[in-house]
């Protein structure tokens, strides 16, 4: 009987050897992905102005904090067809723009691309 759980536990162990390091790769993905959501200079969000028009924005400056819903300066491409220059249509931008679920404001705030489906 000694022989069978000694079996038994290399079993286990060997089970639980190969399964582990997996289990520590989706630990490790799962805190990733929860670390790509904190707002970055230069991450792509969706911004929406004052009126409400959503738009495709980029961030320029992040307030200090640690937060996922900081609160961040972002640039976007201006709706108006009339506002050209020579470098193409003109560019807007929002300082101080709180992200949604910090906001109950109609418009003027931003929020992650993948958001959008939820709402």
């Amino acid at each position: 009987m000694t022989r069978k759980v000694r079996r038994s536990s290399r079993l286990v162990r060997a089970v639980l050897e190969s399964v582990l390091p997996a289990l520590r790769g989706n630990e490790a993905a799962e805190s990733e992905a929860a670390m790509e959501r904190k707002p970055k200079i230069g991450m792509h969000v969706v911004v929406f102005d004052e009126v409400g028009l959503r738009h495709e924005g980029l961030i320029t400056a992040d307030w200090g904090t640690t937060d996922e819903f900081a609160t961040v300066n972002v640039l976007f491409c201006a709706s108006d067809d009339t506002k050209q220059d020579n470098y193409g249509r003109q560019i807007e931008r929002l300082s101080s723009c709180a992200h949604r679920s910090r906001t109950n404001a109609p418009g003027r705030f931003w929020i992650y691309p993948e958001e959008e489906q939820v709402a």
